[in-house]
């Protein structure tokens, strides 16, 4: 960059120190007095090339200006707004906005949701292939498992009833370790409702004795009203799939089975999903489906 068009980046600056702020900008080790910030900034964020936040600003502004009728007026205010502090975008974008990657374009958004659609093998490996895309992209993935059908529930095509909903969560966890981009693994989300006949297995599964299944994943229970409040009122609570009930076990049996996995290994997480649905503004047109990682 010019010192001509440094000069004219000057009128973006109110501060009145702005020539100072301007030199710090230009490199990183000179804008981040902390070693710390400055490693992130360049191990995440700077394209090769880049030497500090000017050059990550620039870039960042002329792709967002790139498909404006008049594109170097929205360069100037994007870059103005960018400079300033009033405005930043996240890390994908940061990342990856005008990029010349040589094979593919990064994504700018950090993650997707990507429903398994439909409780068949097909359904499965299709969510596994977009999924695929996503994390090659540098994004993250969040889907639930609460189609599947559960543990020795009949299957048309085989003798033996299916395997169940969480025998496919290391599936779904080592696409995630092996898809990467430009050596970024990806992110993924799983997650099952409370009142899934296969619940218990989702909730311990990280908890056996080698520590070694589902590594590359978090997971997550989404809670409902009805659970919670058997919970307060030390009842019964049904695990049903499908119209029909699988099991009965205590509700504060299993919210305490929660609780102590969660206490052991960090998880599962906690999702209030009928709050979610309630205060999601656009659930009567398009209902929540699952989480991403974010």
């Amino acid at each position: 960059m010019s010192d001509a068009t440094l000069a004219r980046y000057l009128t973006f600056l109110t501060e009145p120190d702005a020539a100072e702020i301007l030199y710090r900008a230009r490199k990183t080790e000179n804008y981040y007095p902390d070693a710390l910030a400055a490693d992130v900034l360049r191990n995440k964020y700077l394209a090769p090339g880049e030497e500090g936040p000017l050059d990550l600003w620039e870039r960042v502004a002329r792709a967002l200006a790139s498909v404006e009728e008049d594109a170097e007026y929205w360069f100037e205010e994007f870059f103005g707004i960018l400079f300033d502090f009033k405005f930043v975008p996240g890390g994908r974008v940061m990342h990856g906005a005008g990029r010349d990657e040589a094979r593919r374009k990064p994504t700018l958004s950090n993650c997707y949701v990507i429903p398994i659609a439909e409780d068949s093998l097909e359904g499965i490996y299709r969510c596994l292939h977009e999924s695929a895309m996503v994390y090659r992209t540098g994004g993250g993935v969040g889907t639930d498992l609460s189609i599947l059908r559960p543990k020795g529930a009949a299957v048309n095509a085989t003798v033996a009833g299916s395997p169940g909903s969480t025998s496919f969560m290391n599936l779904l966890s080592e696409s995630t370790n092996t898809v990467s981009q430009a050596g970024r693994r990806g992110a993924l989300m799983l997650t099952m409702r409370v009142d899934h006949p296969d619940i218990e297995d989702f909730i311990t599964i990280k908890n056996d004795q080698t520590r070694r299944k589902v590594q590359h994943a978090n997971v997550s229970c989404l809670i409902t009203h009805e659970f919670m409040q058997a919970v307060l009122d030390d009842t019964d609570f049904d695990l049903r799939w499908g119209g029909r009930v699988f099991k009965t076990v205590r509700a504060r049996e299993l919210w305490r089975k929660i609780i102590e996995n969660a206490h052991a290994s960090a998880e599962p997480g906690i999702i209030f999903w009928d709050t979610m649905r309630e205060y999601h503004n656009a659930e009567y047109a398009n209902p929540l489906v699952s989480t991403n990682p974010c």
